[in-house]
């Protein structure tokens, strides 16, 4: 809820702005971009690996000038964000006594996450022009839904006969479990994300109505990436480079 109230409050400041502002030509502009997203991630714990993942990136804007250097940008994305979990444990340790069950027990999850999601991301843009060349920067907000997530990998418990003969293991005999995953992934990832988004870009006018456009922008997740409470917290923090083309309709 405070995350819409947000994007809420935000369209109020961009209306505030156009009322105070000049009224310009040329205000409206829409058009295609698609590229890559880096995934990185924030947060975790000691005993857990997260390794981020290249996906695609790519959709439509929207973009409104209030003035000449000042304007308003939405846009509805399709962004895949991957990531590889891993956690590795080597000796199973009797916590009670602290003492290990058996140092040559280990138990390793090792799983690819594949993840979609629709992203609409708002932003405030300042841009100054000369010539036929344009460049700024962008401060903005998103929201983004997870359209599905597919897991790919193993879980993995070995409990060495010798070793473990001296203790009692509750409702496990010696031996080697193995689960393989390959489905849609259930009540793991969070349905949404939302986040702060800071980027950069530059656009050249390849006439009076088509704009050539390339961006990078820096994504950082304010919403857990796991839906279990209990899960280590990880955040979203993507990269993403992008090209696309403009039109305007209205001249």
């Amino acid at each position: 809820m405070k995350k819409i109230t947000l994007f809420i409050a935000c369209l109020f400041v961009f209306a505030s702005l156009k009322a105070q502002l000049p009224q310009v030509k040329d205000t409206w502009q829409f058009g295609l971009s698609s590229g890559v997203g880096f995934n990185g991630l924030s947060g975790g714990s000691a005993y857990d690996v997260y390794i981020g993942k290249q996906g695609l990136v790519a959709g439509s804007f929207l973009e409104y000038r209030l003035s000449e250097i000042i304007q308003v940008r939405v846009e509805l994305n399709f962004e895949q964000r991957h990531f590889n979990s891993a956690t590795y444990a080597y000796g199973l340790r009797d916590y009670d006594t602290s003492s290990y069950v058996c140092a040559d027990c280990y138990y390793i999850f090792d799983v690819n996450y594949t993840n979609s999601y629709l992203a609409v991301p708002v932003y405030g843009q300042y841009t100054k022009k000369q010539g036929n060349i344009s460049f700024g920067f962008r401060l903005g907000l998103y929201y983004s839904i997870l359209l599905n997530s597919w897991n790919q990998g193993f879980e993995e418990l070995y409990i060495d006969p010798a070793g473990s003969r001296p203790f009692s293991l509750e409702n496990l005999q010696p031996g080697l479990y193995r689960i393989d995953y390959s489905s849609n992934t259930v009540d793991v990832i969070n349905t949404f994300d939302s986040g702060i988004i800071l980027g950069v870009f530059t656009k050249y006018d390849l006439g009076e109505r088509f704009v050539l456009q390339a961006d990078g922008s820096l994504h950082l997740g304010f919403t857990g990436l796991f839906e279990n409470p209990s899960a280590p917290v990880v955040n979203n923090r993507t990269y993403q480079l992008r090209l696309g083309i403009g039109y305007k309709p209205f001249l």
